[in-house]
């Protein structure tokens, strides 16, 4: 399992840290107390499991094409988020 050739071998730990920052980061919206999760919208949750699912699925899946793909599909919504979320200057 893993990533199919050393082109593409950095991905699997690429893909395992940002899993782990996703759960360290809603551990650390949880810790900051329920209101401060819930302002987050009911995106973020579905998002730390869609991504986290995704993340798994890119590191076993021996796909180039699935790869590449989750991660640019995931730096153009995590971008999008980001901007959405926290772009409220004014």
């Amino acid at each position: 399992m893993g990533c199919p050739d050393k082109r593409t071998q950095w991905l699997t730990p690429v893909l395992r840290h940002a899993g782990a920052v996703d759960g360290f980061d809603a551990t650390d919206s949880l810790l900051k107390g329920r209101e401060h999760f819930q302002s987050l919208g009911a995106e973020y949750p579905v998002r730390l499991l869609a991504l986290s699912t995704l993340a798994i699925a890119a590191a076993i899946v021996r796909s180039e094409r699935f790869q590449i793909g989750f991660a640019a599909a995931s730096l153009v919504y995590q971008l999008s988020w980001i901007l959405r979320s926290y772009d409220k200057i004014g």
